[in-house]
């Protein structure tokens, strides 16, 4: 992605971005590591989607538009 330097793919910290519609707009390879989701996959998924975040409950706390 041309928008965010090249040194952040090789960051061990996982980035990511969405736009104001929620859809991943980037996806570093920590991101990759962490979640087993590609980038390829992940762009252009709105967040819940692909992170699917829960609390220590199980109880899912990402939904659209959170």
């Amino acid at each position: 992605m041309k928008n965010f330097p090249d040194w952040l793919n090789h960051s061990i910290d996982a980035m990511f971005a969405i736009d104001g519609n929620q859809r991943v707009t980037y996806w570093n390879r920590a991101c990759e590591d962490l979640t087993g989701v590609s980038a390829v996959e992940a762009r252009g998924g709105t967040c819940h989607e692909i992170l699917q975040g829960h609390d220590p409950s199980g109880h899912p706390f990402c939904k659209a538009n959170c």
